[in-house]
């Protein structure tokens, strides 16, 4: 009887402890979810100001954000200058506007 007793009281934890992890698991992937979501609109945020913003990295020297308004404004005002800015207009004049992280390397 006593082994019994054991017996159910395995599996009960066994039990237990599968669907807690099964909780933990879809919580995780919910709140991926969710910071997914709030990062996608704070970028179109971003994207949809009409100021030009251009986020750069100081140890790498990479654009870490340029939004439409930037973009515009680096390829209408830097390209086709043959100072050090024209790098950067070339680098920038090849990418795409949509792109949300746009790695360059800066002169």
């Amino acid at each position: 009887m006593l082994d019994h007793i054991r017996n159910a009281m395995l599996v009960s934890a066994v039990f237990v402890s599968q669907a807690g992890m099964a909780i933990l698991v879809v919580f995780i992937g919910d709140l991926n979810q969710r910071r997914t979501n709030a990062l996608l609109a704070n970028i179109r945020l971003l994207d949809g100001m009409h100021e030009g913003l251009l986020i750069l990295s100081k140890s790498s020297q990479n654009t870490m954000f340029i939004n439409n308004a930037a973009t515009k404004l680096i390829k209408n005002y830097l390209v086709g200058k043959q100072d050090k800015n024209s790098l950067i207009a070339n680098q920038i004049k090849n990418c795409h506007t949509k792109t949300v992280f746009l790695p360059f390397k800066s002169p």
